[in-house]
């Protein structure tokens, strides 16, 4: 007999495939932890954002009731327990409040996943999306010359590009690779 909620995690798993094309998606697949074997709802292994990442998703298709802090507290002690670099949990009927304070204070993903004429959805229920904004708030470099010559800052170059260009290519990559981090500083 299948599993409950399988529809679901192959409806995650295809999301997953088409956000990370180069990842290799698991659905269902179990692992030795510590304490014995854990499943795993959708596991995504790969390079992301230039390093190696296992991502953590667990599915919870549920009809009538709201992801509760106990499933937070599970996936937690599970995210442990493997390692995973980042984790997600995903529902189609939503979250409580205090799960969403949860999982935000243990950096868990919070979505709900819906996918319209899908059968997997129970039910469609209108709700506020919020989205994580990332941004430079500012940044500071230092020139060093020789003799009385005068730069125009805006032409200066690095690495074969401007360097307004270049920081702000540099910034885009810290911000993927620190998500959750409240100051990054980086030298050259």
């Amino acid at each position: 007999m299948a599993k409950l909620g399988k529809p679901y995690e192959n409806l995650m798993a295809l999301v997953a495939k088409a956000l990370h094309p180069g990842a290799a998606i698991e659905v269902g697949e179990w692992v030795e932890g510590p304490d014995g074997a854990r499943e795993i709802d959708v596991a995504v292994r790969g390079q992301i954002d230039d390093k190696q990442t296992f991502i953590l998703i667990e599915c919870k298709d549920w009809k009538k009731s709201d992801v509760g802090i106990a499933e937070i507290d599970a996936l937690d002690s599970k995210r442990q327990d493997l390692n995973a670099d980042k984790t997600m949990i995903v529902s189609n009927s939503g979250f409580t409040e205090p799960a969403l304070m949860k999982a935000r204070r243990k950096g868990i993903m919070c979505v709900s996943a819906l996918a319209a004429g899908n059968d997997t959805v129970r039910f469609l229920r209108n709700r506020e999306f919020l989205a994580k904004k990332l941004s430079v708030e500012r940044y500071s470099y230092k020139v060093y010359c020789v003799g009385p010559q005068e730069l125009n800052l805006q032409e200066l170059e690095y690495e074969d590009k401007k360097l307004v260009a270049w920081l702000r290519d540099r910034s885009i990559k810290l911000l993927r690779e620190n998500e959750f981090a409240a100051v990054i500083h980086h030298g050259v």
